[in-house]
């Protein structure tokens, strides 16, 4: 099996499904849901029902994990005094061994990744590394003599590395991954043999492998080559039976489950991933670059409408963030929705965003409003060039939290490349983010965000120049702010003081705040009462 990455999330829901396999159908037995704020460590194959889970916890300003071992189909209490974990209050990912114990542990500290293991026999962990800088260390499995341990990291490179660390010498070995400019996204591990047997990476926004044997890529490339239509994604895989989970992706199906024999190639369907979308014929995503202060190059992807038609209205959709997000060439509800309206929709893979190492990243800390927005305009202008069918008079700019800033700031800087904008959850004043009780009172956050937006003491004046609502006599066009009342990341205080600012003045304004709803909408029906005040607003300002 696969080993699990410590990404968390805040609810899973266990289910016991039956599959009649003469007959096809698929039957739910048996579920239960769990609000645990954590992931799992370990999926305790061989002990049905039952997995280790580490739950996220916060003391000061460091955040860890304990763990537990939790039943499934039962209710759990985990308390602390029932972890199984012990002295490892800094630890935050985890990683067990062959026979199912904690083994390994990792901790950061500003950043900088530490290094934890078993203390001889005892339960206890202590420190046995850590890095010289800030930077990733991802643990993805232990070989079977426990002597190396695989992992992607940058602690000793500019992109994220597959790399095996020996827990003799303490020392990374041979790097049995890396590309120029590119992150690995995930090491495939076989828990069997101990042994890594391939990567996956992003590369113009879709999913590519990299197997180290070749009789298993040989059999992955015989796979594709029976679905030449589709995107195939390894979601987890068993080398002794030969059986894959496979997500399949295409512009017939936004994802589709098969269980795949790769001996045979033979596949058979588990369901689909989107089943309300089966009818729905989905546009198609497609990547380019864009060279920009004449250094680098920057990743971007435009959808067209199905619907074919001379000149297609634009949205520029910026992603949130900015610093370690990205956006990819796959399924997006957002995009496919408005694309489904007749919109083109263009996204960017601006510097700052996670994928493609850390000196570009590096590149957007601070620049909110100044090379962020270079980048996004300069993509536009190549996406304008690149497709003649694109309609430079309707374009519109459309994100939520840094998209939603970045909206505010394209009708403030360049008012002539955009008709409209609209922002959701977005940030107006940079210096306001600092105010928040959850980042005064913890002074890693504090650090963090000086780091990524700027010191509002040393920096005030600067900051006042690239937060819209000290310029909001300068917005140029009509803007629709939207934000969630129970928002505790981005404070709804944001779109107020604007708004507040825009009606006074007597400019073009149109505003909705959204009941019982945070950063992100958690439920269908939100989506569809924010779209419901969306889609008049861009078809008043670019399609009447």
């Amino acid at each position: 099996m696969t080993r699990r990455r410590a990404d968390g999330f805040k609810l899973f829901i266990a289910m016991r499904i039956a599959v009649d396999k003469d007959g096809g159908s698929v039957s739910l037995q048996e579920y239960r849901t769990h609000k645990y704020n954590g992931y799992i460590v370990d999926p305790l194959i061989d002990n049905a029902g039952q997995i280790l889970f580490a739950k996220y916890s916060r003391e000061d300003d460091v955040v860890y994990s304990d763990v537990f071992r939790v039943s499934l189909f039962a209710k759990n209490k985990l308390q602390k005094r029932k972890r199984i974990n012990r002295d490892s209050e800094e630890i935050i990912s985890w990683l067990t061994g062959s026979n199912h114990k904690l083994s390994i542990g990792v901790s950061y500290v500003k950043g900088i990744p530490s290094l934890w293991a078993l203390d001889g026999t005892s339960r206890n962990f202590k420190n046995i590394w850590s890095a010289s800088t800030k930077s990733k260390f991802t643990l993805y499995g232990l070989s079977l003599d426990k002597k190396i341990l695989w992992v992607k990291t940058d602690a000793n490179t500019d992109t994220e590395v597959a790399v095996g660390f020996n827990l003799e010498t303490l020392k990374f070995e041979e790097t049995i991954w890396e590309s120029k400019g590119i992150d690995v996204n995930n090491i495939l591990f076989d828990e069997n043999t101990g042994t890594p047997i391939g990567v996956n990476y992003f590369e113009k926004g879709t999913l590519k492998y990299d197997f180290f044997d070749e009789a298993f890529d040989f059999k992955y490339r015989k796979l594709a080559e029976n679905h030449p239509q589709e995107k195939l994604h390894i979601l987890d895989f068993s080398l002794a039976t030969n059986n894959h989970l496979i997500v399949s992706t295409s512009t017939q199906s936004p994802g589709k489950l098969l269980k795949c024999n790769l001996s045979t190639t033979n596949c058979d369907e588990v369901g689909s991933l989107f089943p309300w979308l089966d009818s729905v014929e989905l546009a198609e995503t497609v990547s380019f670059t864009t060279l920009v202060d004449n250094e680098f190059e920057i990743e971007s992807y435009l959808t067209l409408p199905v619907r074919k038609a001379k000149k297609y209205p634009l949205i520029v959709m910026p992603h949130g963030g900015p610093i370690g997000v990205r956006d990819n060439s796959y399924f997006s509800g957002d995009v496919q929705w408005l694309s489904s309206k007749g919109f083109a929709v263009l996204q960017v893979n601006y510097r700052g965003s996670s994928g493609f190492g850390k000196k570009f990243k590096f590149k957007g800390m601070q620049q909110w409003g100044r090379a962020i927005e270079d980048d996004i305009e300069a993509s536009l202008l190549n996406a304008l060039k690149k497709q003649p069918s694109l309609d430079r008079s309707r374009v519109a700019i459309f994100g939520a939290s840094y998209g939603g800033y970045s909206a505010l700031l394209g009708v403030i800087r360049s008012p002539e490349l955009y008709k409209c904008a609209i922002s959701f959850a977005g940030v107006t004043d940079l210096s306001l983010l600092f105010n928040k009780s959850s980042i005064k009172n913890n002074h890693q956050l504090t650090a963090s965000l000086k780091e990524i937006v700027g010191d509002p003491l040393l920096k005030r004046d600067e900051l006042m120049e690239y937060s819209p609502v000290y310029q909001y006599k300068r917005i140029g066009r009509p803007v629709m702010l939207l934000h969630g009342e129970d928002d505790e990341r981005v404070d709804i205080e944001h779109t107020w003081r604007l708004k507040s600012l825009l009606e006074y003045n007597d400019m073009p304004i149109e505003y909705k705040g959204f009941k019982n709803v945070g950063h992100s909408f958690r439920r269908t029906d939100e989506i569809k009462r924010f779209y419901d005040y969306v889609m008049p607003f861009l078809t008043k300002h670019l399609l009447i």
